[in-house]
């Protein structure tokens, strides 16, 4: 760890002294992220998502998008099994716990969903380097260790050891296919084989969001819509996937239709009662904004945060210039929950939302929206 922390030391050296650029600078921290594994990945991975201007002006846009590459492209080394018919030998996708590939089964082309080898070591040691390291941070980079420090590691620790059967990351899915199974808006894959480290499933291909935005801007504002109904149906349903990154979900258009993809279900949470009923609450547009700021006051102080009281939070009040994820939580010696993580990945897709559509008319459309494409029934 030292000797990681000394060439990381030299790198920075290097930069000040413009021997090395930014560009190559970057490549060095991604390299030194990739190598310490599953935690220092998804943290990456969840920065990048929920990434706004304070966060970018942080880290740099640069940085942030050498961090998205991490969503889907993490593990190296490929696994290969005898007796399954690859279409392709390198995988199509590689995350930090499993890896995916294409293959033939039952003439059908499918993706196969491999566990990581030895990921349960890998993991355990990726804690403890991302604890070490925190505290040296500390006295580095206090901005960055704030960064790091709003999320409650110990949790996300739990739950990544406790989704690594496959079991249950099909449990996880096929509870979502139900809530979703009258809608054609909201893809979920098909399982046609699974047991605890392999899982093989309908091949859904699709495009990023942000590649959607560039290439496919008339569609942008619907799949934001389809962001948003996907959280506001899962919690209305008690239930959240809380690894929602931009790498797990995609979209794509059949016949002029915008549909979107959600993919990976391992990490899933469920959500109580109380927190569901405030969430909900928090879209009904006949709320002044004054009910509105004390709603989402109410799910902070519901999940132990305390925050800076002269500041009002309101979740879809862009007047606050709140369009960070971690401008919501101010006391450091509280953590962030999976629930809050997972609508600090959608916070900014609101915000853009706001922007364009007046705050009385984004909760009508949303509604209509929701209930005419028989996502929310």
């Amino acid at each position: 760890m030292i000797l990681d922390l000394f060439k990381l030391f030299l790198i920075r050296i290097s930069l000040f002294f413009r021997i090395i650029n930014i560009n190559e600078y970057n490549i060095n921290l991604v390299n030194f992220i990739k190598k310490n594994g599953t935690l220092f990945i998804k943290f990456g991975q969840f920065i990048s998502s929920a990434a706004g201007p304070k966060i970018r002006n942080i880290l740099g846009n640069d940085l942030i998008n050498k961090l998205e590459a991490l969503q889907d492209n993490c593990y190296s080394n490929v696994i290969t099994i005898p007796y399954i018919n690859y279409i392709e030998k390198e995988p199509i996708a590689s995350g930090s716990i499993s890896q995916v590939y294409k293959i033939y089964y039952k003439d059908k082309i499918c993706v196969l969903k491999l566990i990581i080898p030895s990921i349960n070591g890998s993991i355990e040691k990726s804690f403890k380097k991302l604890k070490n390291y925190k505290k040296i941070i500390y006295y580095f980079n206090y901005k960055l260790y704030k960064i790091i420090n709003i999320f409650d590691l110990e949790e996300y620790y739990e739950y990544l050891i406790l989704q690594l059967n496959l079991i249950s990351e099909v449990n996880n899915l096929n509870k979502f296919k139900e809530i979703y199974k009258l809608t054609n808006k909201i893809i979920i894959p098909e399982v046609y084989y699974f047991d605890k480290n392999k899982i093989i499933m309908s091949f859904e291909e699709g495009i990023k969001i942000d590649d959607l935005e560039k290439n496919y801007n008339t569609y942008y504002e619907e799949a934001l819509f389809l962001i948003i109904s996907f959280i506001y149906t899962s919690v209305n349903n008690n239930i959240l996937h809380a690894d929602f990154h931009k790498g797990n979900y995609l979209f794509k258009i059949e016949n002029n239709i915008l549909k979107i993809i959600i993919l990976d279900f391992g990490i899933v949470v469920p959500v109580e009662n109380n927190f569901k009923k405030l969430f909900i609450s928090l879209f009904d547009f006949t709320l002044t904004d004054k009910e509105r700021v004390k709603i989402s006051n109410e799910i902070l102080l519901l999940n132990n945060h305390t925050y800076d009281i002269d500041e009002k939070i309101d979740f879809f009040n862009l007047e606050t210039n709140k369009t960070d994820f971690i401008d919501l939580f101010r006391d450091q010696s509280n953590k962030i929950s999976f629930k809050n993580i997972t609508f600090g990945l959608i916070f900014p897709n609101i915000t853009v939302l706001l922007q364009k559509i007046k705050k009385q008319t984004f909760f009508i459309k949303l509604m209509n929206y929701m209930y005419k494409n028989k996502i929310l029934t």
